[in-house]
């Protein structure tokens, strides 16, 4: 009687254990420079996309799958040799500084063409198109006016960048010419 007893409390006991190493496993804090991305069945619709973007949340087995997005800024060196619209050539030299976005339309941007890519394809594909998105820019000025004002080129480059970079999921932080050769 005494062991059927006892083989029962080392079995709850067992179980219990199970379960809550279970639930430990499964539950993910989200660091302060990351957000947290679930997928998966959500709610009562069949499959939605949850941004979590502090705390601690539960993911369940099998039904949701998760992704942490890193927030982190990236300063990205710009060399860009072209020629503009007068056909000079031009050497423009800056730095551009950007980060992925936190809106949730821009993480469902960046999911979308970076769900299954690494951190360092995302890099490049970013570096990439802001170096196209200046050169489209430069290709449109003459040399003399994108020396004239640095001010007025920063503004230029970058509001065209702000759009482009959201359709990428990332937001810029900023863009500075340097120099205008």
């Amino acid at each position: 009687m005494e062991s059927s007893i006892l083989i029962i409390v080392v079995a709850f006991i067992a179980l219990a254990t199970l379960q809550i190493l279970f639930f430990v496993a499964r539950y993910k804090r989200v660091p302060p420079d990351k957000i947290l991305v679930i997928f998966g069945r959500i709610g009562p619709q069949e499959s939605e996309i949850k941004i979590e973007k502090s705390g601690g949340h539960f993911v369940w087995p099998v039904i949701q799958e998760f992704l942490f997005i890193d927030l982190k800024s990236r300063e990205y060196s710009i060399e860009l040799n072209t020629q503009d619209a007068n056909n000079e050539f031009v050497k423009l030299i800056g730095k551009v500084n950007v980060a992925t976005g936190s809106s949730n339309k821009m993480i469902s941007n960046y999911l979308e063409k970076f769900k299954d890519h690494s951190e360092s394809q995302y890099s490049e594909q970013l570096k990439r198109s802001i170096n196209q998105l200046i050169k489209r820019y430069v290709v449109e000025k003459t040399k003399a006016d994108l020396q004239l004002n640095l001010t007025k080129t920063e503004i230029g480059v970058s509001s065209e960048l702000i759009v482009e970079l959201e359709n990428l999921g990332s937001e810029l932080i900023s863009f500075e010419a340097l120099e205008i050769v």
